[in-house]
């Protein structure tokens, strides 16, 4: 092994490095000092001694408050005080969760405890949590995940989101008659909330005015006197998901508190409902639970007694107690534990800068270790001169909020651009509309659907045209199956010498992910199959779809160990084909409907960057599949936030939990476009390396500079791996930069921390495991045959 292989294997041994050490110190934990749980002196009398606490998973507060809910009980029982409960993001179960039962805020740690369903990952029993503040009152906790798991596969217009709610209010129902008949449970408290809601897509995580808005309710037939707005249902105010007061999540926490009569958990940063303060006849009972909550935020934050915070709190203190009936000094009271709350849930102390400079540090020295791979002839002055401009552009564009939440406005121009770059710098006679069409076939790809982002205002050939008019979609994405199918037959026919059984293997593989698809569609997303004849539909329904995918995925493991070991049984252009179509099939499987046929586009940009081998260096092949690969992520739905994840494909052919197959089947889904682009990239740098190569010793001048510019296969795949690395190293410095420089903002949580846990999957997952992993040692493999 040369000087250049240990230099490249450094710099993606330093990739995954430097994502760890940044991503700690960037989600550095809270402080581990204990706090003192704080106990004030006089506590008001509690109003029930019994609480019955109803999750729903993803009840958005429209779902429960708008003219379409199914909730009819709940809306007209006349007993229930609603609100909307704003979450902080991320907007996850785990994080929800924590909020409303330790009152603290979020941490995009939850991110991984979130996918990690194990009850080491959700228990909190080691925290100070409401649910054991006291031993002798009885506390009954459910959580229903049915209306979360209908979002995510058939999202918030999904016809089984009504049936769910209605599902939902049938329980209320239950629940609140065996409150209201049974004597022994007088005086217990009924509690309706969801732990976050969904956005258009049916996803969360994120941001969005939908995935933080869930409904909350306190039920309770002695809430009926309390003064309230309880006109049902009614339309919603600010956001478009504000309906009745808008509270924070955590501020159930001390109300439940008060309400129950146990102190306060030690890290709540919730503040008591001001709603429900009238319960309290005795103006001093409604000092006593505002000054406790006060006093317990203050022992959060930890400040000592000559601090403003402290000092403005006693001086507020001394006068509403010594005129307890006081509003002003209430309301007083009231905004200094808002004002408080709003610091507490400033986390930018905790960020460790130790271990972002060895992260930042690790990623500059892994571009400089590309940089010394690339200099020996495959780096010219020019290519210089693109990455140095692309580094500083992408940097600044990591600076702005806008281009971090919107990423697809940078990569979309830049493959436009590059795009016409190749057509207008190929060497042949075509007209100004050949050299056109394949800007404009870009145009169409990033026309197709929208991205996860919903300020993605291009117009969308899906939902305009597509969405309407089902069975066309279907008729292409039929053609896709059909496509690689037949292109799969050519590859196993070179292969094997046969015609016939090529052609019934690959044949009938297509035909199996076809209905695989077509029967996940027809139980997950029945609008896009109304066109469907009840009878087949039926059919449909009794088709094991976990035992079709396993059957179809063993198909294609098969394939694809058989052309692994051709080892020179035919073209190794027919190999790399081969298993490039192999690859199509499975991620197609992976993919939603809806973008399944711009795999057909893909097809046809590939054949256009293929007719022309000898037109391009091993650095604009490279750069092709990095621009190819980043704007497909885009156009497939992706965006920098966890809302945009599509979790749906993760569970194909899993019978039980398996957390190792579900996240790598998940990011296969999630990346399938960037990943079909890195297998066309190893195979048209193949198809140029054999080009050149039968290019036998010309005297022609331009023959000798074509070879000079691939050489040998070993140091053209080297390079090209090189330079893949050297742009994501960049790409990754970039977000880090961008983190250290905006560390005191609110943009490093709404949006750098989202994009930086996309930045480190794009590394570990899609650069070192499937480019330089997967697609590297195949590359290896066939090309050395």
């Amino acid at each position: 092994m040369g000087v250049r292989h240990i230099s490249l294997f450094l710099a993606n041994i330093l990739l995954p490095a430097a994502v760890i050490l940044f991503g700690c110190g960037l989600f550095s934990s809270e402080p581990t000092g204990i706090i003192t749980p704080y106990a004030y002196k006089e506590k008001a009398p509690p109003l029930f001694d019994k609480v019955v606490f109803m999750v729903i998973d993803a009840l958005r507060s429209d779902f429960i408050y708008s003219n379409r809910s199914g909730f009819e009980f709940a809306q007209r029982s006349g007993s229930a005080i609603p609100f909307t409960a704003h979450a902080n993001p991320p907007s996850l179960t785990i994080s929800c969760i924590k909020a409303m039962t330790i009152g603290s805020n979020p941490s995009f740690l939850d991110v991984a405890l979130n996918i990690a369903d194990n009850d080491d990952a959700s228990n909190l029993s080691s925290e100070d949590t409401w649910l054991q503040a006291r031993e002798d009152w009885s506390a009954l906790v459910f959580h229903f995940p049915g209306m979360d798991h209908i979002g995510h596969t058939g999202g918030p217009e999904s016809p089984y989101i009504l049936r769910k709610q209605q599902e939902m209010d049938f329980i209320i129902r239950e629940i609140y008659t065996a409150i209201e008949s049974q004597p022994h449970l007088s005086s217990t408290l009924f509690v309706v909330a969801g732990d976050h809601g969904m956005n258009q897509q049916g996803n969360h995580g994120g941001s969005s005015a939908g995935e933080i808005s869930p409904g909350m309710l306190l039920i309770s037939p002695d809430l009926k006197s309390l003064p309230s707005d309880r006109e049902a249902p009614t339309a919603p105010h600010g956001t478009g998901f504000d309906f009745y007061s808008v509270i924070k999540q955590p501020d159930i926490v001390p109300t439940l508190a008060g309400l129950l009569g146990f102190r306060i958990p030690s890290k709540s940063e919730g503040v008591f409902m001001p709603q429900l303060l009238s319960l309290w006849e005795d103006p001093s009972d409604r000092v006593r639970l505002l000054l406790e909550n006060a006093h317990q935020l203050l022992n959060v934050r930890g400040h000592h007694v000559d601090h403003p915070y402290h000092i403005s709190l006693q001086r507020i203190e001394d006068r509403i107690v010594s005129d307890p009936s006081s509003t002003e000094a209430l309301s007083e009271l009231y905004q200094w534990c808002y004002q408080m709350q709003n610091s507490l849930g400033m986390a930018a102390g905790s960020l460790n800068f130790r271990l972002l400079s060895a992260g930042l540090l690790s990623a500059v020295s892994a571009s400089i270790l590309c940089l010394s791979v690339l200099f020996n002839g495959h780096l010219e002055v020019k290519h210089m001169v693109v990455s140095t401009v692309f580094a500083a552009v992408y940097t600044g564009a990591m600076l702005s909020e806008k281009y971090v939440t919107q990423e697809h406005n940078f990569w979309y121009p830049v493959s436009l651009i590059w795009f016409g770059y190749l057509s207008y710098s190929r060497d042949c006679n075509c007209s100004p509309f050949d050299r056109a069409l394949p800007v404009l076939v870009q145009f169409l790809v990033l026309s197709w659907t929208q991205s996860g982002d919903a300020t993605d205002m291009l117009p969308k050939i899906f939902q305009t045209f597509l969405s309407r008019y089902p069975l066309i979609l279907w008729i292409m994405l039929s053609w896709a199956y059909v496509s690689t199918s037949v292109r799969l037959y050519g590859s196993l026919g070179s292969a094997c010498g046969s015609t016939i059984v090529p052609k019934i293997w690959a044949t009938s593989l297509g035909a199996l992910a076809l209905l695989l698809k077509f029967g996940s569609a027809s139980l997950n997303t029945p609008d896009l199959v109304r066109f469907t004849s009840p009878h087949l539909l039926y059919w449909l329904a009794q088709v094991n779809l976990n035992s079709t995918a396993k059957l179809v995925f063993s198909i294609l493991a098969g394939t694809l160990v058989y052309l692994l070991t051709l080892k020179g049984k035919c073209k190794r252009t027919k190999e790399l084909a081969g298993i490039h179509h192999v690859l199509a099939i499975y991620i197609m499987a992976q993919s939603r409907p809806r973008n399944i046929p711009l795999f057909l586009v893909f097809q046809w940009q590939l054949k256009w960057l293929i007719l022309a081998p000898s037109t391009y260096s091993v650095f604009e092949i490279a750069l092709s599949t990095i621009i190819l690969s980043q704007s497909s992520f885009f156009t497939f739905g992706g965006s920098n936030t966890i809302a945009s994840v599509d979790l749906t494909n993760g569970y194909n052919g899993v019978t039980s939990y398996n957390s190792i197959a579900v996240v790598l089947q998940t990011l296969f889904a999630n990346w399938a476009g960037p990943i079909w682009w890195a297998c066309a990239g190893i195979r048209l740098l193949e198809i140029t390396i054999h080009h050149r190569a039968s290019q036998v010793l010309s005297p022609k001048k331009s023959d000798q500079e074509d070879k000079k510019r691939v050489g040998k296969p070993s140091s053209t795949l080297m390079a090209y791996l090189a330079i893949q690395t050297l742009f994501i190293s960049i790409s990754l410095a970039a977000i880090m930069v961008a983190c250290v420089v905006l560390w005191d903002s609110s943009m490093i949580w709404t949006a750098l921390a989202p994009k930086y846990i996309f930045a480190g999957l794009w590394v570990v997952f899609y650069h070192v495991f499937v480019t330089v992993g997967l697609f590297g040692a195949v590359g290896k493999a066939v090309l050395a045959n």
